[in-house]
C-alpha cells in the first residue's frame, strides 16, 4: 500500500491537474488537497469521506478505494469490469469527461429512451 501523498500525486499527474484543479474535482477546498500530499501543518493519512473519494474517482477513472485508502484495484474500471453495463460500445472516459450541465443529461435521456424502447424501468422512485 502507498501513501496517500504519492497516490494524490500520481493523480495528479495523470491528469496534469494542480491542487486547485484537483479540488475543485474532489469538492473540497485546496488546502485539503494540500494536506493529502503532505504539504500542510496537518497530514492527512486517508480520504475519509466517501463522496469526495468518489467524485474523484468518476473525473479520473481510480477506483475510488485506491485513491482514499490505497487499497483495492487502482483503477475503477478493473474493480467493476465483472458488472453488467449494457452501453459497450459507449467509451467511459468520454461519459466521465461529459460537461454535466448539457452532454450527461443528453446521455442520461438517451439511456431513458433506450431502456423504454426495451421495456426496461430505469427512473428513480421518489425518495432515492
Amino acid at each position: 500500500m502507498s501513501e496517500l501523498k504519492d497516490r494524490i500525486e500520481e493523480v495528479k499527474a495523470s491528469q496534469n491537474w494542480n491542487d486547485t484543479q484537483m479540488a475543485n474535482a474532489a469538492g473540497v477546498n485546496r488546502s485539503a488537497v494540500a494536506q493529502w500530499a503532505g504539504k500542510g501543518s496537518k497530514i492527512i493519512r486517508t480520504i475519509g469521506d466517501v463522496e469526495v473519494a468518489l467524485n474523484l474517482e468518476r473525473a479520473t477513472g481510480y477506483s475510488a478505494l485506491w485513491i482514499a485508502k490505497g487499497t483495492g484495484p487502482k483503477m475503477a474500471k478493473e474493480r467493476i469490469a465483472s458488472e453488467f453495463w449494457p452501453f459497450a460500445s459507449i467509451d467511459d472516459r468520454k461519459v466521465r469527461a461529459l460537461d454535466p450541465a448539457r452532454e450527461r443529461m443528453q446521455l442520461e435521456a438517451a439511456i431513458l429512451l433506450a431502456a423504454a424502447q426495451l421495456g426496461l424501468d430505469v427512473k428513480k422512485q421518489d425518495g432515492e
